[in-house]
């Protein structure tokens, strides 16, 4: 078993190591502010391959919930997700899918999550010594992780229980839960927490959402100083990487995202040659063609913002160990990006979200990318659709699958998106 996940993450080494090599000689700008993601990911394989190969133990576990707790007892730890998808070319995704469509899941159920769970069936997957469960934002999610349980077995897994609600008596209750997940990872890896270290990594890991903050901000400038989705692989640093969550390394990515955006901003420059449309993405980014580039070249569209790359947050009080493992807890149950905390939670939190994105940005129009596995997005349309008209701005659903070019084809999106926009007088 473990010859099979070797050979698939040594082909994804591979994969980063002539991405890095591409970007380390590609003179853009642009292109050089985003090698710290290369790297980092490149890491992530390396040292879960060092792990197998060695018999260390190593931890599969998850952005959304206190990944500084991993980082302060160096452990190195990788999310669930990454190997089902650490790929991008389609032939490639579409052979895993044709493997996805022989289990026998509901076909309605998130094509992520079937992705996650067709590697571990295949055996591709690497099993980790724990694990950390994820019961939120869904109950696909949710489904996902008994399955993996079934499958893993001997793995020991701690499940945190998110509340539903978002009051003090939640936090509260949820705090309890993080804090349970210290006695965990010290029993399962031989290592005691240390509570100075811990400190550090959260002060480390809030220069790092503070200046995520800034980079929000600076993307309200028109023209906008960056790219569509120029956000995309700011979470991956801040929350999804063992070397950068926390650490310098990340603080230093996002320092160089800052600066770059700023120097737009003082020279009044646009990423575009000519800004005609900002567009609010509001729903995950499709993974299997370049949609971004399409916009900005064929209509003059630029995503200010988008699912992934909307900053939420609120810095944490390290003034104590209490305070910091109730900000953690805060940050991963109510704070966490728009999936999580809109998922999770009532309708008025995703309209409020979209109220302040529309607002503070000067957008244009939305679109709802409607990825199939999220039932919550389905449910809310007409309330969005009712808002934007509120907000005096566009709004355009189009149904897809943000992991399954099969679902809806590359052409039938650009026909729909580019129709909305003659329609609505933008382009």
């Amino acid at each position: 078993m473990a010859e099979k996940v070797l050979k698939r993450l040594n082909y994804f080494r591979e994969v980063r190591i002539a991405t890095l090599k591409w970007a380390e000689n590609t003179p853009v700008r642009e292109v050089q502010l985003e090698i710290p993601i290369v790297r980092g990911a490149l890491a992530e394989i390396e040292a879960t391959i060092h792990c197998i190969e060695t018999g260390e133990p190593f931890l599969a576990g998850w952005y959304a919930i206190a990944p500084e707790l991993y980082q302060a007892m160096d452990l190195h730890w990788y999310q669930f997700c990454t190997p089902s998808i650490y790929h991008k070319r389609k032939e490639l995704l579409i052979k895993d899918l044709e493997e996805v469509d022989q289990l026998a899941l509901p076909a309605d159920l998130c094509t992520f999550h079937r992705l996650i769970l067709r590697s571990v069936v295949a055996g591709d997957m690497p099993k980790p010594t724990a694990a950390i469960s994820l019961q939120l934002p869904c109950d696909g999610i949710s489904a996902v992780h008994h399955i993996i349980q079934h499958y893993w077995s001997d793995v020991p897994m701690y499940i945190p229980d998110p509340p539903y609600l978002e009051d003090e008596r939640s936090i509260n209750y949820y705090t309890q839960e993080i804090m349970n997940m210290v006695p965990f990872l010290e029993k399962n890896f031989g290592k005691k927490m240390d509570f100075d270290k811990l400190k550090e990594v959260v002060e480390e890991s809030n220069k790092q959402y503070q200046l995520w903050m800034e980079f929000d901000e600076l993307k309200r400038a028109v023209p906008c100083p960056v790219a569509s989705f120029a956000g995309e692989n700011i979470r991956s640093m801040v929350q999804g990487l063992p070397s950068t969550v926390g650490r310098p390394a990340g603080t230093d990515y996002m320092r160089g995202k800052v600066a770059y955006a700023e120097e737009k901003v003082r020279a009044k420059q646009g990423a575009l040659k000519e800004e005609k449309i900002r567009v609010f993405w509001f729903d995950s980014i499709p993974t299997w063609f370049k949609l971004g580039s399409w916009l900005e070249k064929e209509w003059g569209a630029n995503v200010i913002n988008d699912y992934e790359s909307d900053y939420t947050y609120e810095l944490i009080d390290t003034s104590s160990t209490e305070s910091i493992m109730r900000g953690l807890a805060k940050r991963s149950l109510i704070d966490m990006g728009s999936m999580v905390r809109q998922s999770r939670s009532k309708a008025d939190t995703m309209l409020s979200d979209l109220t302040r994105v529309v607002t503070n940005q000067k957008i244009d129009c939305v679109i709802c990318a409607g990825h199939m596995g999220h039932k919550d997005m389905a449910a809310a349309v007409g309330l969005m659709r009712e808002r934007c008209r509120e907000l005096g701005v566009a709004f355009l659903h189009v149904e897809m699958d943000c992991y399954d070019p099969r679902y809806t084809s590359e052409e039938a999106i650009k026909d729909k998106i580019s129709k909305f926009f003659v329609t609505m007088g933008l382009g």
